[in-house]
């Protein structure tokens, strides 16, 4: 059996994506025989990393991130040798990249400092970038506009209240494995 720390997330598709630090741990028991006789025992699980050679399986997995494959197995005291099962898992360690999108009316005084209107919508877009080849997907997007000491769950552009005054809009976003993006 195998059992996912967290974060883990399973995609509509059935792929497995976890973060670099979720342990991946595995289990086996040797069945009972005919007529409820104890098998000989557990001898050991092995696994085998991207097709690597079996070795003993002695701790919890992490891994580097990529897409990998693990095989693993479980053999008994007297060395029967289970079939060997397969797992294909997408190990994600890039936090998301997201941008504020100013609409119109607006007027830019610098790179940083934009002149609205309380009529002038905001929006945040987000993506999680590809990394060798691995992308858990967008979880979700938070911000927060100064005067505000919590973030609030962006679900939709929004619009500036509160007359003429300097406001800073902060945001990030998290993948579907919790990697975080800086604010």
């Amino acid at each position: 059996t195998v059992s996912f720390g967290a974060p883990a997330f399973t995609a509509m598709d059935g792929t497995v994506y976890v973060a670099t630090t979720t342990p991946i741990a595995f289990f086996a028991a040797d069945p009972v025989l005919p007529g409820s006789r104890p098998g000989s025992g557990l001898a050991r699980i092995e696994t085998s990393l991207d097709g690597a050679p079996f070795a003993p399986y002695v701790a919890a997995l992490t891994l580097a991130e990529g897409r990998h494959v693990i095989v693993y197995r479980a053999v008994d005291n007297v060395g029967n040798v289970s079939a060997a099962q397969s797992l294909a898992v997408r190990s994600d360690a890039a936090a998301p990249v997201s941008a504020l999108v100013i609409g119109a009316p607006q007027f830019a005084l610098s790179t940083t400092t934009v002149l609205v209107s309380s009529r002038t919508p905001f929006s945040i877009a987000a993506v999680d970038p590809s990394v060798n080849d691995v992308a858990s997907g967008v979880k979700d997007t938070s911000f927060r506009v100064s005067g505000t000491a919590a973030f609030s769950a962006y679900t939709a552009p929004f619009t500036m209240t509160g007359g003429d005054v300097t406001k800073v809009i902060e945001f990030f976003s998290r993948d579907n494995v919790l990697n975080t993006e800086t604010v």
